[in-house]
């Protein structure tokens, strides 16, 4: 991960996966999967990876 600044707001900071923890992307897709489908509360995963997808790409 990568810790940098947020540049909107300087007390907190912003997480970022390096190269090698994008390669972890798909196992923590599955993992986020199966959560939503086992683990009653959690969050689509599907919905928040295309959310983040549709932030990094502005």
């Amino acid at each position: 991960m990568e810790k940098t600044r947020n540049p909107d707001n300087k007390l907190t900071f912003d997480y970022n996966l390096t190269q090698r923890g994008r390669n972890l992307e798909p196992i923590l897709f599955a993992v986020g999967k199966w959560g939503h489908i086992h683990i009653e509360g959690t969050s689509d995963i599907e919905g928040q990876i295309k959310r983040m997808a549709t932030i990094k790409k502005l």
